[in-house]
């Protein structure tokens, strides 16, 4: 009787002799190359004589195969694509409408609360151009608020308006939220004569919900994204003149000047009613308070521009060390 047990006559490692001397008595399955490369394996890991050179064998191609391959190459380079480039929104989401007006002056226009700005971030408007001569424009969609204008392509819902814009102005406000205002085109591309919002329900309650689209569009109405947009420069790098048309759309700015107006002007009163129109009676009380007639006059170099120039860094200092412009900046960083 052999002294082995029976299984080493079955073949396997005999390690009845010391490690050094050990050999394999059956078959190895040595792992395709394939696999042993997606385990990490790297061929300066093998021992150099225990791979076997192979010769190498150069297939000269055929014409045909060169041709064919060209072909392809070529096809594959020139062949425009089916799917348009996606240009991301400057905002797509709910709203609200908070105003609309048609004016000989304004044309048409309207406001809307933008809902779906989280509250550390900042208007997504902020940035572009504004203004009826010079704001971005936008080809825009605005139809009523349903669930569906999530999930699907809102270009086959019904609309309110379908369209190009142009950018009047953004705002950040306690009262309204965070808002855009846009100028409707009332051409071919906009509407014709009729304001489409007119008869819906305003206001920042009770103002009807919708879900609107803005995707930027440069001079040959072409879609870009917003970082390839004009931008405005910054309020510091903005002349005082410019300053105080910003500042006048500013809510808060008008607070801070309503709850100093005697100090500001004594008796003298502007000509229009803070009622009727904020932004106005804020550029009156900004005159009165420079004792200018015009606010292109602090764009001289004269002594009558330089010390209206004086007084408005002044003033503007004073309002951004306020409660009001804390309380403002308060509302957009909660």
């Amino acid at each position: 009787m052999s002294a082995l047990p029976s299984f080493f006559s079955r073949g396997g490692p005999d390690f009845s002799t010391p490690p050094a001397r050990r050999t394999i008595q059956t078959g190895i399955q040595v792992p395709d190359i394939d696999d042993v490369l997606e385990d990490g394996y790297s061929p300066a890991d093998a021992e150099p004589d225990t791979v076997a050179e192979l010769p190498m064998v150069v297939v000269e191609p055929t014409p045909a195969a060169v041709a064919s391959v060209t072909v392809a190459a070529v096809a594959t380079e020139e062949a425009p694509s089916d799917e348009p480039e996606t240009v991301p929104p400057v905002y797509l989401g709910g709203a609200r409408l908070l105003n609309w007006a048609n004016t000989a002056s304004s044309g048409m226009t309207v406001e809307i609360m933008l809902k779906d700005v989280g509250p550390r971030e900042v208007n997504p408007f902020k940035g572009l151009k504004y203004g009826k001569g010079s704001g971005q424009r936008f080809k825009t969609w605005v139809g009523p608020y349903n669930d569906l204008a999530e999930i699907s392509l809102i270009d086959e819902l019904e609309s309110v308006y379908f369209g190009e814009s142009q950018l009047s102005y953004y705002g950040d406000t306690c009262n309204k939220g965070v808002t855009v205002k846009v100028l409707l085109d009332s051409g071919p591309d906009g509407v014709n004569g009729k304001h489409p919002f007119e008869g819906m329900p305003t206001g920042a309650m009770e103002g009807m919900d919708l879900y609107v689209r803005f995707i930027a569009i440069d001079d040959q109405e072409q879609p870009i994204a917003k970082k390839h947009a004009p931008k405005n420069s910054l309020l510091h790098r903005q002349s005082e003149v410019r300053q105080a048309h910003t500042f006048s759309r500013d809510e808060e700015f008008v607070n801070f000047l309503h709850k100093r107006l005697k100090r500001l002007i004594g008796e003298a009163r502007p000509e229009v009613e803070l009622a009727d129109n904020p932004r106005a009676w804020a550029l009156e009380v900004v005159k009165l308070h420079l004792g200018v007639e015009h606010l292109r006059v602090m764009n001289g170099e004269e002594v009558d521009g330089i010390e209206p120039r004086k007084k408005w860094k002044a003033l503007a200092s004073e309002y951004m060390q306020s409660s009001e412009y804390h309380t403002r900046l308060f509302h957009l960083r909660r």
